[in-house]
């Protein structure tokens, strides 16, 4: 797995052209450990294992993985609440362990859940005390202050208290706040997490605006819909450790997954879906295969290693069966696909809601790893 990282990141690399003059993070063979107790019942657990990633600038970098994989950790050590026991953090090419103040400079942070403002201030009256905090300029703050509520669309709620402020009013604010102190890097922890749609898609619009103004972004999430949605890079991350990295193509075509295929059975489902599933497993070219039941109807969907010509030549041996259609591999079951190679449980990731989650026992078979 770890030449399939390598393999990935050199060809987002030299297909993006990018140079290490454009280079805002550059997080290296970082380790991390917690330790419990104290005397012989002290016991330590790392949680980090040999973290690597670039991010440039105007690049959305995600990390995905379930909840205690390591995502947070990460963000606290790149934003200088946390030390690595080991490896290097350089942010706008200053080293973050060595010189966390001077780096600190060029990073703001979201953390999932934080508040962090004052409650009976406005919105205003914050973001001028953050911008004091921040060094702006007093010449620059008023206009900074406009253009970041405006871009935020907070701008009718700059006099108002934010203790009136919704969640995703909450979550907005803070991203007005790294827009007004204009910082390289923006780390992200899971910035929609307990928001209604609606302000979880203008978080997300948001995020895409500070992309094309050249802004480096690390998200973490747990949410497929999410990443896939957001990420220019994704690196899945598990029990701490970065198990695959590149784009969302990258990843599917890093699995041997070069497209799906979605077909339903016009057969008796309950008692025809045994003898279908086995039948198509033997199938040359399949990877795995996801059988679900709706409304008395057997829906198939079968990921192929072979190319769409290749695929359209190979006989199914099971009667009733029509062909719905093809596309390319969704994060979702890339995603599956690796965990399954890699032997790593998936059974605390967050899926998007689709047909395949729908099943009450989904049927996921890794084939001819």
């Amino acid at each position: 797995m770890n030449n399939n990282i390598e393999n990935a990141t050199n060809s987002r690399n030299n297909n993006n052209k990018q140079s290490t003059s454009n280079l805002i993070l550059r997080i290296d063979n970082v380790t991390r450990s917690y330790s419990r107790g104290f005397g012989r019942k002290k016991t330590t657990r790392q949680v980090l294992h040999n973290v690597s990633f670039d991010i440039h600038s105007g690049e959305i970098f995600c990390l995905l993985g379930p909840n205690g994989a390591g995502k947070t950790t990460t963000v606290k050590i790149v934003g200088t609440l946390l030390a690595p026991d080991s490896g290097s953090v350089r942010i706008a090419s200053i080293d973050a362990v060595s010189n966390p103040r001077e780096a600190r400079k060029h990073v703001s942070l979201l953390l999932g859940g934080e508040r962090g403002f004052y409650q009976r201030l406005s919105a205003l009256d914050n973001l001028r005390y953050f911008a004091d905090l921040s060094a702006v300029p007093y010449r620059e703050q008023g206009k900074r202050i406009h253009d970041a509520l405006e871009q935020v669309d907070l701008l009718d709620k700059a006099h108002d208290a934010v203790q009136t402020f919704s969640r995703g009013m909450w979550q907005r604010l803070h991203i007005a706040r790294s827009l007004v102190a204009r910082t390289d890097l923006m780390l992200l922890d899971e910035p929609t997490t307990g928001l209604d749609p609606e302000n979880a898609r203008k978080v997300r619009e948001i995020i895409h605006a500070l992309r094309d103004q050249g802004i480096a972004i690390l998200l973490t999430t747990h949410e497929m819909s999410e990443a896939e949605k957001l990420a220019d890079t994704v690196a899945v991350i598990n029990h701490g450790n970065i198990i695959a990295q590149g784009s969302v193509q990258q990843l599917a075509s890093l699995q041997h997954i070069d497209h799906v295929t979605m077909y339903a059975y016009d057969g008796e489902a309950s008692s025809g879906t045994p003898s279908v599933k086995e039948e198509l497993q033997k199938l040359d070219g399949v990877l795995w295969c996801d059988l679900f039941e709706s409304h008395g109807v057997l829906n198939i969907t079968i990921a192929w290693s072979k190319t769409l010509s290749q695929e359209r030549n190979i006989k199914i041996p099971v009667d009733g069966i029509t062909r719905l259609g093809d596309r390319a591999a969704s994060l979702e079951e890339t995603y599956l696909a690796i965990v399954q190679n890699d032997n790593i449980s998936a059974s605390n990731i967050s899926t998007s809601t689709s047909a395949a989650t729908q099943s009450s026992s989904p049927s996921l078979l890794p084939l001819n790893k």
